[in-house]
């Protein structure tokens, strides 16, 4: 949505179709809330400001911005569910684990950019059988925290998955929040005036 090849107009209409729909996602999702509401509309105005900012400038950081916009609205939604299924301290616990993992994943290609670029190429495309591992590991680790706490209360507290939707809905939303951040900051790095060329090939340093 911030490619100047969709011109200003275009780009600024499919940004509020975009971020409205999520908007409305995350103030009903799993169920209405006024605060959730709140902050959606906040979010979503700040997404439709951020890339009518981006398609006139082209800055990287712009992008970066708008991504992280686009992928807080998927947090919001996973954090909501998981609210609604676990007790609060385990939720505290997901809720601090989950946006720690998300910001170290878009910091990552500034702390070890040639370990992040092996890791975005694994990720995407996976080569070795290491790098399938760690795709499936990276996507799974949050939710698959969080979804073995929920079972182990509902099990001690014999009740059955009667809200399967949620529970999926969590899973998800967590995986794309976390999932998403590092492959698309590397990309990002590689366009970033001062990156070392070097540091953001996988395979780092000269011949």
């Amino acid at each position: 949505m911030t490619s100047p090849r969709l011109g200003f107009w275009r780009g600024v209409a499919l940004s509020i179709a975009v971020f409205g729909a999520l908007g409305i996602l995350l103030a009903i999702v799993p169920a209405y809330s006024s605060v959730a509401a709140v902050v959606a509309t906040i979010l979503s105005i700040t997404g439709v400001v951020v890339t009518s900012w981006g398609i006139r400038s082209r800055k990287w950081w712009l992008q970066l911005a708008y991504w992280d916009i686009f992928l807080l609205f998927f947090m919001g939604m996973g954090m909501r569910a998981w609210y609604a299924l676990l007790d609060r301290a385990s939720f505290w616990v997901v809720l601090v684990s989950a946006v720690v993992l998300h910001t170290v994943a878009w910091t990552f290609p500034w702390i070890l950019p040639r370990l992040s670029a092996r890791m975005a190429q694994e990720q995407l495309t996976p080569t070795t059988r290491g790098g399938r591992f760690v795709q499936v590991f990276s996507l799974s680790l949050i939710p698959g925290i969080a979804g073995l706490v929920y079972l182990v209360q509902r099990l001690t507290q014999e009740k059955g998955m009667e809200r399967l939707d949620t529970f999926l809905i969590a899973v998800v939303g967590s995986v794309i929040a976390i999932g998403g951040p590092q492959a698309i900051s590397h990309q990002y790095w590689e366009k970033k005036p001062w990156a070392n060329q070097d540091d953001a090939s996988p395979q780092g340093g000269r011949a």
